[in-house]
């Protein structure tokens, strides 16, 4: 297992270093702006970002909202916004100051263990509904003309935007609770995400056009959660 640390402080580093097993490895990068090309070649396995690299989470790493490893972003401190703006930003895990040794541990394999685990979830790599097909591999959605002559369009979202889509689309017409969504995707409960779950929401549906007048839509259940309903032409257009 190898974990790339963003850090400038070493003294940081070698401490996160010291939480895992002798035999894990690990990489220093000391800005942000040098974690996408990093990550960009698979090596590593997880990123590991000292919350004190920026006081604006969303800022700090703005590129990796389609990244294919976890994001833990460990000395974050106990304020609301910043964990909201960490989770905007697509963080898997927030470890909090003051910084525990075995919760860093901890932390770092269950969301490493989550990550592997929605990759073999489903061994059907595509969903198809309506005129619209994911590839989960790729993490894009065509849309499919009405007609032989009509053009596909493909649409790429971020990550977390399409495991939204992707899990309101294995099970068409049934509702995910807001909670379960939180707790799949973020690792949180639903009311530390809750407006950033509904960003999301208002997001997919905006670059998907799942307002009804494809004959699909994003439904809300006013206090349980979202549905992915399929619905007549005639009553989209009402």
């Amino acid at each position: 297992m190898k974990l790339a640390v963003v850090t400038r402080d070493i003294s940081v580093f070698r401490f996160v270093r010291s939480c895992f097993p002798e035999d894990c490895q690990f990489a220093r990068i000391d800005q942000s702006a040098a974690m996408a090309p990093a990550l960009s070649n698979n090596e590593f396995c997880g990123l590991l970002l000292d919350a004190n690299l920026s006081q604006d989470a969303q800022s700090a790493f703005p590129d990796l909202t389609s990244r294919r490893v976890p994001l833990i972003v460990f000395r974050a401190p106990r304020e609301p916004h910043f964990m909201s703006r960490s989770l905007e930003a697509s963080a898997d895990e927030i470890v909090l100051l003051p910084l525990d040794a075995s919760e860093l541990y901890l932390r770092t394999l269950h969301a490493l263990k989550r990550f592997k685990c929605e990759a073999c979830e489903h061994r059907d790599h595509e969903v198809a509904f309506a005129n619209y097909r994911l590839d989960r591999r790729a993490e894009t959605v065509t849309i499919c003309g009405g007609s032989i002559d009509a053009p596909h369009s493909t649409v790429r979202l971020t990550s977390r935007e399409f495991a939204i889509l992707w899990a309101l689309s294995v099970a068409p017409g049934n509702y995910l609770s807001r909670q379960q969504i939180a707790s799949d995707l973020w690792a949180s409960d639903e009311d530390i995400v809750g407006r950033t779950l509904e960003q999301h929401i208002y997001k997919v549906r905006k670059k998907m056009k799942m307002t009804g007048e494809t004959g699909v839509r994003i439904r809300a259940i006013y206090g349980r959660g979202y549905q992915l309903d399929q619905i007549s032409h005639s009553f989209a257009a009402d």
